[in-house]
């Protein structure tokens, strides 16, 4: 790669971070995720933004796999974090929402769009901030429109996982008329890889050649 290749790629991830920055502002996530302190566990939204900045989109893939690879522990650590939730929630919407439509099934893009919050009719950004909700992991998708058997869109709650579900239906499924969607499976025990439990639950689409899952995550039931 020559100089002025790398120069314009790195202005990019630039713009992207200042750009996030913004999008945190005008969200009013910022303020959603600094009235909680942070921890020595805690993610530092702005910094590890840094990592998941790109402007190599033939190589998004790759990096979606190293993102829920590295972002692992934090996941973990946000099922008892509110700050990590709102963390999480706010680099994978937006990170999500500058990804090429082509990598995600039109069902994830459309969930993706509609918690990046903006609404074109009024001009100006719509943020929940009742949600109990939040994104703490994107499908990382082998080709084209197809998610692999692995792949999942994670949501992660500190209400009990039936509130969650229930959220999901009412704040997302409904409004976007998502259809072809199964329903949410019975809640079944996984362990964190410091061997803390917690429940997860999962849905999926129909058509068997969307293997993409949508999954709920909480401590409680």
């Amino acid at each position: 790669m020559n100089y002025k290749m790398t120069k314009g790629k790195l202005r990019e991830e630039a713009r992207e971070q200042l750009r996030f920055i913004k999008f945190l502002s005008r969200t009013k996530r910022l303020n959603a995720i600094d009235q909680y302190e942070r921890t020595k566990d805690c993610i530092h939204v702005l910094e590890d933004f840094s990592i998941l900045a790109t402007n190599d989109h033939p190589e998004t893939i790759d990096h979606l796999h190293m993102i829920n690879r590295e972002h692992k522990s934090y996941r973990e650590h946000a099922l008892d974090c509110k700050r990590c939730q709102h963390s999480l929630d706010a680099m994978f919407v937006f990170l999500g929402h500058e990804t090429p439509e082509y990598l995600f099934p039109k069902k994830i893009q459309k969930i993706l769009d509609l918690e990046f919050g903006y609404n074109k009719k009024k001009r100006k950004f719509e943020y929940d901030e009742n949600k109990k909700i939040f994104l703490s992991k994107l499908p990382a998708p082998m080709h084209s429109n197809f998610g692999s058997a692995k792949a999942r869109l994670v949501y992660t709650t500190n209400s009990p996982i039936e509130a969650g579900v229930e959220e999901f239906y009412q704040r997302i499924k409904e409004p976007l008329k998502l259809r072809g969607l199964t329903q949410f499976g019975t809640p079944y025990t996984k362990k964190s890889p410091n061997d803390q439990e917690y429940w997860q639950t999962d849905c999926h689409h129909k058509n068997p050649n969307y293997h993409t899952k949508i999954s709920i995550r909480s401590r409680k039931k």
